[in-house]
């Protein structure tokens, strides 16, 4: 059986046997009542007070079976908002699995993000690599080229050495008789000759340098534009990765804040049920406690109505008719007389002394000592009749 939080399962059982014994009780103690009433009534000889406590009349079969459905009734609703409790928390309970599953969806996207991010660094890593060999070729290459340049320079200084060399030997052959003027002639010719061919060499080295240099330049354009795109791709990257990410905890942070609020107002509505619920058993077992305090006090009446009239003298009164009085007596829990006044006056003062006299001097009365059922009888009335009919 469904129980609700702080309230056992067997409750409901309990109360209503509880009920049951109590309203068995009352139709007992007030059977006895009337029968002692009854008793007394038919005594035309004897003159006392009649005593009537407040509210303690006697309960009928009608009100105790109106009670006793009204407890099912009550458990019936408990039942069903116990059922309906259960209910909305499992509803919750399913609604947070939902929530669960749709973060871990997100993290697993997440992780998938991330692991694309580290596959572009590494191709990044890579490109970066082959720039790095590219300008090391680069070096070569400028290497190379300077080492042609300090060959041609070799060949240039070894041309004029040979150059001086002949000039040498052409002032030596020019001081030689005109015999050898053939050979020099000869020899100024293939020096000529040797002169165009250097000058045609250094002509195609220079411009063989110059189309190097271009295509350096070239290189060394197209490889800083590339890098330039490539640091901008990954720093664009890296901002939309940023971006994503703080989306993404703001969309959890929500989840969270939705997930958090709902909870409240679950916990919120499982209080207020259980709070009403309190209360309901709180007036239920108030009225059981003011049922059982008016069966108590019931057993009591003929015990107050004997000492009152003990204490109760009529000496000197007249009673050519029948008097009545109706006072209203307050009383501690020991049953001491606080205070006594009339409510309702016989028209004779005298009688109406005598009665206020009877109770005060009858103190302490005999009265329950329960102290929870105090607060139901420490004020009551009593009825004193000059004559019994």
């Amino acid at each position: 059986m469904a129980s609700v939080k702080g309230l056992p399962a067997s409750f409901g059982v309990k109360a209503i046997l509880l009920a049951v014994g109590v309203h068995a009780i009352i139709i007992f103690a007030v059977g006895v009542n009337v029968i002692f009433f009854e008793s007394l009534s038919s005594d035309n000889t004897k003159v006392g007070p009649e005593v009537v406590p407040v509210k303690a009349r006697a309960i009928s079969q009608e009100e105790i079976e109106q009670e006793m459905k009204t407890l099912r009734q009550v458990e019936i609703a408990k039942k069903r908002e116990e059922q309906e409790i259960l209910r909305k928390q499992q509803l919750a309970e399913e609604e947070y699995r939902k929530k669960q599953q749709e973060i871990e969806q997100i993290e697993l996207a997440k992780l998938q993000e991330q692991q694309r991010l580290k596959e572009a660094e590494e191709q990044n890593r890579k490109r970066q690599e082959e720039l790095r060999q590219l300008e090391e070729a680069k070096m070569k290459e400028v290497e190379r080229l300077k080492n042609v340049e300090s060959e041609l320079a070799a060949l240039e200084q070894q041309r004029q050495e040979r150059i001086e060399q002949e000039r040498r030997e052409s002032e030596e052959a020019e001081r030689r008789q005109a015999e050898e003027e053939k050979r020099r002639q000869q020899q100024e010719q293939e020096q000529q000759r040797i002169a165009d061919l250097n000058r045609e060499e250094q002509l195609k080295q220079r411009t063989l340098i110059e189309q190097e240099k271009a295509e350096l330049e070239e290189l060394k354009r197209k490889t800083e534009q590339e890098q330039a795109a490539t640091e901008l791709k990954i720093q664009q990257q890296k901002q939309q990765q940023i971006a994503d990410q703080k989306q993404k905890e703001l969309e959890r942070q929500r989840i969270a804040d939705q997930k958090q609020k709902e909870l409240e107002r679950q916990r919120e509505l499982a209080e207020k049920k259980l709070a009403d619920q309190a209360e309901q058993n709180r007036i239920a077992l108030e009225q059981a406690t003011r049922r059982k305090s008016i069966s108590e006090f019931s057993r009591y009446v003929p015990q107050i109505r004997a000492k009152v009239t003990q204490s109760w003298n009529q000496q000197g009164l007249t009673q050519e008719f029948e008097l009545e009085t109706l006072v209203l007596v307050e009383i501690d829990q020991l049953g001491s007389v606080l205070d006594v006044k009339i409510e309702k006056s016989s028209g004779s003062k005298e009688f109406d002394r005598s009665v206020l006299n009877a109770v005060r001097k009858a103190s302490p009365l005999p009265v329950p000592r329960d102290p929870d059922l105090y607060e139901y009888f420490k004020e009551f009335e009593l009825k004193f009749n000059s004559q019994s009919s």
